[in-house]
């Protein structure tokens, strides 16, 4: 992995046997390198900054089935604080990665650790949702540490009750789907299909949100069809798709989402495949599978062809660093750490009034490489969402967008009070009941 850091690297190896114990024999995706197990990477500035150090830990999964995601997450925060050269009005920036392995208790501990051992002011992360779930629980006994969730989508982090240290720069899960469900009924033309996604919070809300829309068309849902994360054998699966379905929505990610299509294709599925927001990512387009993924459209609130001319220059760096085109995962964690730097621009690089610092957050408002960024009230990211279709690109398969939805809230077209009065989204919710008697925003 290339690495170009304009502060000093410092390494220091803690040797936790935890992580051993719930990390050991995972096995790597291709490409990904060796993570650093129970150590903490830290990336420091030079010793000439005189202010006091702000501390950042970054949560990422390095081992398991979202590696390949985590190491993007992980570049992607590297690139925003070698832009300013890790320093922030005088302050040097310390940066404290972590192996969570997209495991909610391992996360946990890793927090504790940070915050306890290390003094770390701000936790950029985690990835999973399962992960952010459990971390918002948890944030109420850390409340002078804040929480900026720069990957996870699992949509209760930001609804529901939110406490006051924790804010999102990515997206809910069915943030990105609403719009979705509508294009595929009204656009697609497709009336009958059978999901398949991920059995944890994440692809819930991907599945419930896409769901909300499809159904108040007129869209039927033959069938919903869960696996762990980690599934290597989707031949059961396959063998429960409907014959009569016109399509299958899969929310898988990493190798999961490899397995799958892999799979799918060697079992000479031709069904159309309609993609969750990281299931058609360059993370999966770059692998063996991603050629059987042309075609396929998405919804997400990235792509890897957008006009801006912040994206460009995101996507060259990311690109001349790794050879290919750049991530939603490596595009969030960097937009996280961009929020991040901005609050800390806006204070002086003082941390300590912690009411003065989540204010700077939330006022925070620029054009990032997804576009146009600014909060709402419930300290969830408004943003743009996207159709998507992954099509070849001289030679590299890149998402291209198909339509835009500007300025996107987590509860898309619906009252805030009535989405939130209704019971989270899981295996069986939302149920046909509750979509047909949604309330919409007025």
């Amino acid at each position: 992995m290339k690495k170009r850091l304009l502060g000093m690297i410092l390494v220091t190896a803690m040797a936790l046997s935890l992580l051993t114990a719930c990390g050991g024999g995972q096995q790597q995706p291709s490409g990904v390198p060796p993570a650093t197990g129970g150590q903490t990477d830290v990336q420091s500035p030079p010793p000439a900054a005189g202010g006091e150090t702000i501390k950042i830990g970054v949560l990422v999964p390095l081992t398991g089935a979202f590696a390949a995601l985590g190491v993007d997450g992980m570049e992607g925060t590297k690139m925003a604080f070698e832009e300013i050269g890790y320093q922030i009005n005088g302050h040097p920036v310390e940066l404290f990665f972590e192996d969570t392995a997209a495991d909610p208790d391992l996360c946990i501990q890793k927090v504790s650790r940070l915050v306890e051992r290390e003094g770390v002011d701000i936790i950029l992360g985690p990835l999973s949702g399962g992960e952010a779930v459990a971390l918002k629980d948890y944030a109420p006994q850390i409340p002078d540490t804040t929480i900026i969730v720069a990957g996870a989508a699992s949509e209760d982090v930001t609804m529901r009750g939110v406490p006051d240290n924790i804010f999102r720069t990515a997206y809910t899960g069915a943030q990105t789907m609403f719009t979705f469900g509508d294009y595929v009924y009204d656009e697609l033309g497709y009336k009958k299909l059978v999901t398949l996604a991920e059995d944890y919070d994440f692809p819930f809300s991907q599945v419930g949100g896409f769901l909300l829309n499809y159904t108040r068309k007129g869209g039927e849902c033959l069938n919903r069809l869960w696996v762990n994360v980690g599934t290597t054998d989707y031949s059961s699966i396959i063998a429960q798709i409907p014959a009569d379905a016109d399509a299958i929505y899969v929310a898988l990610g990493g190798s999961d989402a490899i397995n799958f299509i892999n799979q799918f294709h060697d079992y000479g599925m031709d069904l159309p495949i309609l993609g969750g927001s990281i299931t058609i990512d360059t993370t999966v387009l770059a692998s063996e599978a991603g050629y059987m993924l042309e075609g396929v459209y998405a919804g997400s609130h990235y792509a890897q062809v957008l006009p801006y001319p912040e994206f460009e220059a995101f996507d060259q760096g990311f690109s001349d660093r790794f050879g290919r085109a750049s991530s939603l995962f490596a595009a969030d964690y960097y937009i996280g750490a961009q929020v991040a730097i901005k609050a800390l621009e806006a204070t002086g690089g003082d941390i300590a009034d912690r009411e003065a610092f989540w204010d700077a957050i939330l006022a925070v408002k620029f054009d990032s490489p997804r576009g146009p960024f600014s909060f709402d009230e419930y300290h969830n990211v408004i943003e743009n969402v996207y159709i998507t279709q992954v099509q070849n690109i001289d030679g590299e398969l890149r998402n291209v967008v198909a339509e835009t939805y500007e300025n996107q809230t987590q509860f898309g077209p619906y009252d805030p009070d009535w989405y939130q009065s209704q019971p989270s989204f899981d295996r069986v919710n939302p149920t046909i009941e509750s979509i047909m008697s949604a309330e919409l925003a007025q």
